[in-house]
């Protein structure tokens, strides 16, 4: 394609998240206002359609979990004439990671934690991200000139990993979804296989986050605030109020990812 047939970007940055599953993109306009999303599965054919889509802004920043994808994105791009900026390549995100070895620390998780500093870079945040993979993260801001710091968190498997292990597992269990659980509900009986396959693992999933938080919490003091993002984060929120068992607010922050490379990105310019 040739750059000088093509219209005007229109956006001053896209953010592009490659995860296990889906990969979003965000177009955003200065100081922080999005102006159009789009979100495909994470797959060789959607890469040219997320490279296309972020033709539309002057900057393209990208994270990803997905190395083969993220090749790909890479390649349409620089089809398409444009450079990408890679998070932890040509952006170094302003965060010390505790976690040894520290590339193997997730793109994701890294910025969802500067996602949850933009919103308030004042107090430690607990991040909890539902996706493919449940990550339960904690961030400390920096203090006196120093970075914030990644202190880790905890990993388990995801709404969807769990249906599927039980359908795997099992002669009878059926395969159920994940977008099952956009229709399904939560009580505390299923009152067939269905719901009861969609109810315990969101049971499970409820309880283990809390634990989780409530521990993390300790270890902080009790002061962290809690932020919730990725697509499975509705379906947990909700579970863990009908529990009755959130003793602390909760802030949910779908575009928390992109927020914390839109910060990493305006940090560096």
């Amino acid at each position: 394609m040739n750059k000088n047939t093509e219209p005007a970007p229109s956006a001053d940055v896209v953010t592009i998240n490659i995860g296990n599953s889906h990969t979003t993109a965000m177009l955003w306009s200065l100081p922080n206002v999005v102006s159009e999303t789009l979100e495909l599965q994470s797959d060789f054919k959607s890469m040219l359609s997320i490279a296309q889509f972020a033709c539309a802004a002057t900057e393209i920043v990208v994270a990803s979990v997905v190395k083969q994808c993220a090749r790909k994105l890479l390649n349409d791009l620089m089809a398409l004439e444009r450079q990408p900026i890679f998070l932890r390549i040509d952006l170094q995100p302003q965060i010390e990671i505790i976690p040894q070895p520290a590339e193997l620390v997730g793109d994701d998780r890294l910025a969802a934690a500067l996602g949850a500093l933009s919103l308030d870079g004042t107090t430690p945040w607990i991040v909890v991200d539902a996706g493919t993979a449940v990550t339960c993260n904690v961030v400390i801001p920096g203090r006196a000139g120093e970075l914030p710091r990644f202190e880790g968190g905890l990993i388990f498997p995801g709404a969807a990993l769990c249906l599927k292990s039980l359908n795997q597992g099992t002669d009878q269990l059926p395969e159920l979804k994940s977008a099952a659980f956009e229709n399904g509900g939560f009580d505390f009986i299923g009152r067939n296989t269905d719901q009861a396959m969609l109810y315990g693992v969101l049971a499970m999933q409820s309880a283990a986050i809390l634990s989780m938080i409530e521990g993390q919490q300790a270890m902080l003091g009790g002061r962290a605030r809690v932020a919730f993002t990725g697509g499975g984060a509705a379906f947990l929120i909700e579970a863990l109020r009908r529990s009755g068992g959130t003793k602390f607010d909760i802030v949910h922050q779908p575009a928390l990812v992109h927020r914390g490379l839109l910060a990493a990105w305006k940090a560096a310019r």
